[in-house]
């Protein structure tokens, strides 16, 4: 019989200035700096889904925009 694996929800873990992401089987290594960055793309992008940030234009939506013309 075969042990189930469980899968991770997700674990940090900081070495020094190195950060690894640990997701399932996924493992990101990233140095802190990078890892800021990367972090904060992702957070913009998830707002920007979630309709909650406009785009740089001072629009709601780029789209609206075009739809416009």
């Amino acid at each position: 019989m075969m042990a189930k694996r469980k899968k991770n929800k997700g674990v940090f873990v900081c070495k020094g200035k190195r950060v690894h992401v640990i997701y399932n089987d996924i493992t990101l290594h990233f140095d802190f700096d990078e890892f800021e960055k990367f972090t904060f793309m992702l957070d913009d992008a998830y707002h920007r889904i979630k309709g909650e940030l406009k785009d740089d234009s001072g629009s709601e939506d780029v789209s609206d925009n075009d739809a416009e013309e």
